[in-house]
């Protein structure tokens, strides 16, 4: 959670302040995330409990695209917040979700991010990348950290 802290507050603050660039910055946080993500789980992991944890949330993660993705199409979403503003949306519900059956922490994450991710959007429409970027990230990373420090 603290990695995918960092690339929101990076790459949402990056989308606002430098639009130009934005895109590629994207893709390379993209990039490096997913690889660190892979790595990082690899190393976390114990023997067979990792595998037989990650391929339902594999599954139920999938399902969630999937989702977002037949609501574009048959809502026809197209304006650029707006699809953000699902895609945010539906990441605060996959973590109140993922609480259910963990750790009651990812549900106040999931929280957070619905009330500053609409907060933003409809307060501060013009700053609404900046917000998810320094309010979104900064939850994502401070709960990483607190789970961590949890684990010591």
């Amino acid at each position: 959670m603290v990695l995918w802290g960092a690339i929101w507050f990076i790459g949402f603050s990056s989308s606002r302040l430098l639009p130009d660039l934005s895109g590629w910055i994207w893709l390379v946080l993209i990039i490096v995330g997913m690889a660190l993500t892979i790595w990082l789980g690899t190393r976390i992991g114990r023997g067979d409990v990792r595998v037989s944890f990650w391929k339902p949330v594999f599954s139920w993660l999938l399902s969630l695209v999937v989702f977002d993705a037949l609501l574009v199409w048959l809502f026809g979403v197209t304006g650029t917040h707006d699809l953000l503003l699902l895609f945010l949306l539906t990441i605060a519900l996959g973590y109140v979700q993922f609480s259910l059956f963990t750790h009651w922490v990812f549900g106040v994450v999931g929280v957070l991010l619905a009330v500053i991710t609409v907060g933003a959007r409809v307060l501060a429409p013009d700053y609404f990348l900046l917000a998810i970027g320094v309010l979104g990230g900064s939850v994502l990373a401070g709960s990483g950290l607190w789970i961590v420090r949890q684990e010591e």
